[in-house]
């Protein structure tokens, strides 16, 4: 591996390969968090996905989920969504700052920065950021896994039973 004192090369292929895999692996929590959304919803996939196409930002999805589960979910287990949906925030937020930078030598040869461009910020929009090290690029790859197994479990031991307490107390009431 190629390190700097500021991170590793961007060249290095290993961090190229771990890149690619946590942008895979974002892809699938994106993928699972639709389907949240959709067993909230107690939709079939091409109905969700009708809706879930139309909501283009991450933090848009986290805020359907978190207002939904307030409707289904105890208290309890709605404080637990809303935990990880903070956790997911930082997530998306960590990945788009390694993702969507440019990436631009800054200083003298060999160190290497990510050039920042954040359009909201009217004063000084480029903001110098160091290249993320192996080890906090593979703890960012590990949060995703976390955060993506969770989800997977919210809608097996969460949602799909409280729907079946739904029904189930419907039932009773018809």
């Amino acid at each position: 591996m190629n390190s700097t004192s500021k991170g590793v090369s961007p060249t290095d292929k290993q961090f190229l390969q771990e890149l690619g895999y946590m942008t895979v692996a974002f892809s699938s929590l994106d993928h699972n968090m639709n389907a949240v959304i959709w067993s909230l919803l107690e939709t079939s996939i091409e109905g969700g996905a009708a809706l879930t196409n139309e909501i283009f930002s991450v933090p848009a999805k986290l805020r359907v989920i978190e207002k939904l589960s307030t409707e289904l979910l105890s208290s309890q287990a709605h404080d637990e969504v809303v935990k990880l949906t903070r956790e997911i925030e930082k997530i998306n937020s960590d990945r788009n700052n390694y993702i969507h930078s440019l990436w631009a030598k800054s200083g003298e040869p060999p160190d290497l920065y990510l050039v920042l461009l954040n359009f909201k910020k009217k004063k000084d929009p480029y903001k110098e950021m160091q290249i993320p090290t192996m080890p906090e690029l593979l703890n960012l790859i590990e949060r995703i896994h976390k955060s993506n197994m969770a989800l997977v479990k919210l809608i097996t031991d969460k949602i799909q039973p409280a729907h079946a307490l739904r029904a189930q107390h419907m039932g009773r009431h018809t």
